[in-house]
């Protein structure tokens, strides 16, 4: 699961039009709420997906009403900038894989072998470890492709982090766990990154 932050400052209540700024994934739904909001109260909001750390600084300068986030503040800041932070919305991210012969939900992936995957150390798909989770099923030889198709650089970096952290602990948060755009070069050799509509 992903779950995406928001955060408030006091003035909101006061005005006709609100005005929020942060992560892209949660545009179409804002987008939505916003304009049945709009018919309910009068109340405009105009929401800029300018991406998640373009949201906090937005709203710890006070800029915006509200500001979006992948990565929820940490406590001491939001105490610090008098805002309130609560889960707004809430997504999967989903491992799809396209593999000749297998059909949809045959093939059976752990989070741990999920991190390796995306930690470059399985490198094809009839690796042991995969082979072992799935007996009897015919994968392939063939080097492993990853394809990540995220709107911007921020999700993919926090969704990254985040799923993986509770399965591999000290070695993600010691290499891609570090909160950083960057992966190890043999994953980064694996993956593309896609642009999504």
């Amino acid at each position: 699961m992903y779950w995406q932050s928001c955060c408030l400052s006091h003035r909101w209540r006061q005005q006709k039009k609100l005005n929020g700024a942060g992560a892209t994934f949660p545009y179409p739904v804002y987008s939505a709420w916003a304009f049945d909001y709009s018919k309910v109260t009068g109340v405009q909001l105009n929401y800029q997906s300018i991406g998640s750390g373009g949201g906090v600084r937005q709203i710890t300068d006070r800029t915006v009403d509200f500001g979006a986030s992948d990565d929820p503040m940490k406590p001491e800041q939001l105490k610090k900038d008098k805002l309130l932070q609560f889960p707004a919305v809430i997504g999967g991210v989903v491992p799809v894989g396209n593999l000749e012969g297998i059909a949809p939900g045959q093939l059976k992936l752990d989070s741990g072998t999920l991190c390796r995957i995306f930690l470059g150390e399985i490198k094809t798909w009839n690796d042991d470890s995969v082979k072992k989770m799935n007996p009897g099923l015919k994968l392939p030889q063939g080097r492993l492709r990853l394809y990540i198709a995220l709107t911007d650089q921020e999700q993919q970096r926090s969704l990254r982090t985040i799923w993986q952290r509770p399965a591999l602990h000290g070695r993600i948060k010691s290499g891609p766990g570090k909160r950083s755009s960057s992966l190890p070069a043999s994953a980064a050799r694996a993956m593309r990154v896609l642009p999504t509509m």
